[in-house]
């Protein structure tokens, strides 16, 4: 299954904050002005240990609401099991969150300098 990079992106960090241990429903999507970007830059939210941490993906490729429609329809082919394990090896691995090593790491390093603790770390 192939998705429109937007989102194939945001679902790759949406998987890196998962792997690093933080649950599900500690991250958010929005839609917002990116300084990068402009105006419609989708963004991924990890609010977490009384914290928050924004990660900006890319601008949207369609309008607001269809993509809103887009992100949570997507969502749930994944969530359902629609898109098989192997699909998803292959969407992480076509991501740059799952196809550099230091971009992920990156991440990390980030998020420890804002004070958060990586729950995948102390286990």
């Amino acid at each position: 299954m192939s998705y429109p990079r937007v989102y194939l992106e945001g679902w790759a960090v949406f998987e890196a904050f998962r792997r690093l241990g933080f649950k599900n429903e500690e991250i958010g999507a929005i839609v917002g002005r990116s300084p990068e970007h402009g105006p419609d830059t989708f963004h991924l939210v990890l609010a977490s240990q009384g914290k928050k941490f924004t990660y900006t993906v890319l601008p949207i490729d369609r309008p607001f609401d269809e993509a809103v429609a887009f992100w949570n329809s997507m969502f749930e082919d994944i969530s359902s099991g629609s898109v098989k394990d192997d699909a998803l090896l292959e969407m992480w691995r076509a991501s740059r969150m799952g196809s550099d090593e230091v971009h992920f790491a990156t991440l990390v390093m980030l998020l420890q300098e804002k004070g958060f603790r990586i729950p995948a770390l102390e286990n």
